[in-house]
């Protein structure tokens, strides 16, 4: 049964996203938008697991097209690790704010599913900041792709306090994977705009974060690759100072001239391997940081401080 709610879950991502896939993301955060993490979804039992993953690919989905918060991404650790790190175990106000501090973020939300008996129990917590709050809904195994799944849209506004979404007719999407076949009955949302007149925000040019990162990579290329060909010459150079015989004033001089070259074209090939080095990093942080304007992940670039010397760490949610 857990695998074929997994496959019907995916099934729904899909009919989802060509639902409201004309919805463009904002370019920047609508004022009242607390940034949000979404905790990864809270099963007691292994068994629930997949169930639990596809059922948070849907939740996001739906919290997306509400654009009541700014998602922030969902965290690596589990919400028992982030308890235990930040050593508070209850469920209080206080708590979801030191988790909420310690994550970074202004708001949690936090779904979770369980099995009581045939039924399964799905809840949302979400910690605004100050207060807690909880919807919770429970179906028969046969009642689960419509009362729970595709209701995730609908406790999302109840949570949220929104009104309640007009019927758009239901989506019917067919299943064909892995061997698995069924039907999946889901309720079609209907987005509206944030532009004016209608007209949908501008999409941001994500396919453009890259370029920084490579541009930067390049020139680190090109600056180790200049100091390659430094480092040569030098070792050449060397080569012919130690190959000299001299004999004469005139061939010492020449032969010591041969060293200070060799010595300054060794000096400059370690400071462009340095520059190089450096810029390599730079552009690979540069990739990593604006690699899209994906909320599944957030990074940020902070300096680091040792006993040994400064760096740089970068930090973020998976």
């Amino acid at each position: 049964m857990t695998r074929s709610l997994s496959f019907a879950l995916a099934a729904l991502v899909i009919s989802h996203a060509s639902a409201t896939g004309a919805q463009a993301p904002e370019e920047t955060r609508e004022p009242g938008e607390p940034l949000t993490a979404i905790l990864q979804t809270e099963v007691p039992e292994p068994a629930l697991a997949d169930f639990g993953a596809a059922l948070q690919r849907v939740l996001r989905a739906e919290l997306r097209s509400l654009e009541v918060v700014d998602i922030a991404g969902t965290p690596a650790l589990g919400l028992e690790d982030i308890r235990l790190m930040v050593g508070c175990l209850s469920d209080t106000p206080e708590c979801f704010e030191a988790f909420a501090a310690q994550l970074e973020v202004e708001a949690l939300l936090l779904p979770s599913l369980a099995r009581a008996g045939d039924a399964y129990v799905v809840s949302l917590v979400f910690f605004d900041g100050a207060e807690v709050h909880e919807v919770t809904r429970q179906a028969s195994e046969e009642q689960v792709e419509e009362n729970l799944v595709g209701g995730l849209g609908g406790m999302l506004r109840e949570l949220f306090g929104l009104p309640p979404e007009e019927a758009a007719g239901p989506v019917v999407t067919d299943l064909d994977a892995g061997g698995a076949t069924g039907t999946v009955t889901g309720t079609a949302s209907t987005s509206t705009s944030r532009g004016a007149d209608g007209e949908a925000p501008p999409r941001r040019e994500s396919e453009r974060a890259w370029v920084p990162g490579v541009v930067t990579l390049a020139a680190g290329a090109a600056v180790l690759g200049a100091g390659l060909g430094v480092g040569l010459a030098a070792q050449a150079s060397e080569d012919d100072w130690l190959a000299t015989s001299p004999g004469t004033r005139e061939e010492v001089q020449e032969a010591l001239g041969l060293r200070d070259e060799a010595q300054r074209r060794a000096t400059t090939a370690n400071t462009l391997f340095v520059v190089g080095g450096l810029t390599l990093a730079t552009g690979a942080a540069l990739l990593f940081l604006l690699r899209g304007d994906d909320d599944e992940t957030r990074a940020t670039l902070a300096p680091a401080v040792g006993p040994r010397g400064l760096g740089l760490q970068l930090r973020g949610s998976l």
